[in-house]
């Protein structure tokens, strides 16, 4: 019997420790008509910048997201302009379980940031955030970014979900 639960107890402690946890939040100005914004860019890059296969799967995933919407890729004159931003940043969670001393691990939070920027107006008119967390050293996977871009843009534009 308690080999059955020793067992039952490791397979939800694996399962959990397999999911992704999520804070999905985002952020608009409310006096702002939405359904004007057709056509969109990319925020300029610096000079020098060499985007890596991160900023390429966020790129490629946005893209199919917006153009699947109806908004439309242009080079000149644009609605909006789109700007992403990611980070990682670790802490100690602890555990609380030791007396006098402390127990506990290392927690990595990846987070992307969308940002539709009105070009005329030049203020950022809706943002939104995903953050998850993360296996320490290693990189989101595919599957991760393309999920996170879509927790992001399901709030957007607002009030159509």
């Amino acid at each position: 019997m308690a080999l059955k639960l020793l067992t039952f107890c490791l397979s939800l402690w694996m399962l959990a420790g397999c999911s992704t946890p999520k804070k999905v939040s985002s952020d608009y100005d409310p006096s702002v008509d939405f359904s004007v914004y057709k056509s969109y860019a990319w925020a300029p890059q610096a000079e020098d910048f060499i985007p890596g296969l991160t900023e390429k799967q966020l790129t490629k995933d946005i893209d199919l997201i917006l153009q699947h919407r109806g908004f439309e890729l242009v080079e000149e004159n644009p609605d909006l302009v789109v700007r992403y931003q990611t980070g990682r940043k670790q802490f100690f969670a602890d555990d609380g379980t030791a007396y006098g001393g402390s127990h506990g691990y290392v927690i990595d939070e990846g987070q992307l940031k969308i940002e539709f920027i009105d070009p005329k107006q030049q203020t950022i008119v809706f943002e939104g955030t995903s953050k998850i967390m993360l296996s320490p050293d290693v990189r989101p996977t595919s599957k991760q970014i393309k999920q996170a871009v879509l927790d992001v843009l399901d709030n957007y534009p607002p009030g159509s979900r």
